[in-house]
């Protein structure tokens, strides 16, 4: 059995293809032709430059706020209180350290301090006066004492001349001498001693006299501005630990 001959059937698919692929060309529509971009004029364009500078770049932010001193100081009558004798400062002022803001009344503590000066420098005076007179007599029988002497160094080198009698009152001389210079030193010591002890006594009076004082005075504890004064006036009578005064330091503040 014999194959049928495969190239005729071959030769008419291609045909067949090229005659249909010819044909569908015409069942398309006619393209549109393409039209070309519009043309736009471009405008100038104008730039606006700066010049740059380089600067810190600050971010500020504002507030209210008040400062207040840190050191504060209530001054007042700490021992005791009593009547008023005067305020010597008002809100505003400044003071310095030790400075007297007020002070009480007292009897005379003044008069009496003054009073008790005048009683040391007279006894002072007084006791200086004694021995200069002391030393004076003790500088006399001193030399008493050395003209004795070489009296009875002659006496004793010319024994013939000298009766025992005469070196006997000689030698009674010169032992009542060395007594009497002896008691003018013994009582020089003792006057010294005495004066020490009387002044001591007069300073430990006077010194209890001040203490008196202060304890009648305020005094400002440091240096600032006075920002409270109680209202006080002469013979009104204040409290102890009653604060009188307030202090502060316009050197210490925080915000």
């Amino acid at each position: 059995m014999s194959l049928p001959n495969k190239k005729p059937i071959a030769l008419a698919g291609i045909c067949i293809s090229i005659a249909i692929g010819t044909s569908g060309c015409y069942l398309f529509p006619k393209e549109a032709e393409v039209l070309a971009p519009p043309s736009i004029e471009s405008r100038e364009v104008t730039y606006n430059t700066y010049t740059v500078k380089k600067e810190d770049s600050v971010r500020e932010i504002k507030s209210s706020g008040s400062f207040i001193s840190t050191l504060k100081e209530s001054v007042s009558f700490t021992e005791t209180g009593g009547v008023i004798k005067k305020v010597y400062v008002h809100s505003g002022d400044s003071v310095t350290k030790g400075q007297v803001v007020a002070e009480l009344y007292t009897d005379n503590l003044d008069e009496q301090i003054k009073q008790k000066n005048i009683e040391i420098k007279k006894l002072k005076l007084r006791y200086e006066d004694g021995r200069n007179k002391m030393k004076n007599d003790i500088e006399l029988k001193k030399i008493e004492l050395e003209q004795l002497y070489a009296q009875q160094k002659n006496m004793n080198s010319l024994k013939e001349v000298y009766t025992e009698s005469e070196r006997e009152q000689m030698d009674y001389k010169i032992k009542t001498a060395e007594i009497k210079l002896l008691e003018l030193q013994n009582s020089l010591q003792s006057d010294i001693e005495m004066e020490a002890l009387e002044i001591e006594q007069l300073n430990l009076q006077l010194k209890s006299l001040q203490e008196a004082l202060k304890k009648s005075q305020l005094y400002s504890p440091i240096d600032g501005k006075v920002v409270y004064v109680d209202n006080l006036n002469p013979g009104d009578r204040v409290t102890a630990y009653k604060t009188v005064v307030i202090v502060d330091d316009p050197n210490e503040l925080q915000l």
